[in-house]
């Protein structure tokens, strides 16, 4: 089956790691999806029409890096990843087409729970 090569998906990763996401402390969130999302729904257009699930490690590297981004904006999540992850999701559950990639990424099951919702509250 074709799917994202290693090379593309390398050169993908490249791209995002020089988006400099962490140094840009004075930007929001939805200036990144503004910026971002024609080229994260070109990327699932083109290397997503066979085997999508090679793709999401990929998109998970976006996750990353705007984890890492909010570590660095908001003084509350600097000291955990996790509690920076937990902040993303979120995000992502309340606001699920903020990014493009969330809907495929996470799925449909992670906006309808309730439990996560109420979890993912950042103390």
């Amino acid at each position: 089956m074709p799917a994202i090569s290693r090379k593309a998906a390398k050169a993908i990763r490249q791209d995002v790691r020089s988006w400099r996401l962490c140094r840009r402390t004075s930007s929001r969130i939805e200036d990144f999806a503004r910026r971002y999302n024609a080229k994260i729904r070109g990327w699932l257009n083109f290397y997503g029409a066979y085997n999508k699930w090679i793709l999401y490690y990929v998109l998970q590297s976006i996750d990353h890096h705007l984890a890492a981004w909010a570590r660095r904006k908001y003084k509350r999540l600097r000291r955990s990843k996790r509690r920076a992850y937990r902040w993303l999701k979120f995000m992502a559950c309340r606001n699920p087409h903020l990014f493009v990639h969330w809907p495929e990424l996470h799925g449909p099951s992670l906006f309808k729970s309730r439990r996560l919702h109420e979890k993912s509250r950042v103390r």
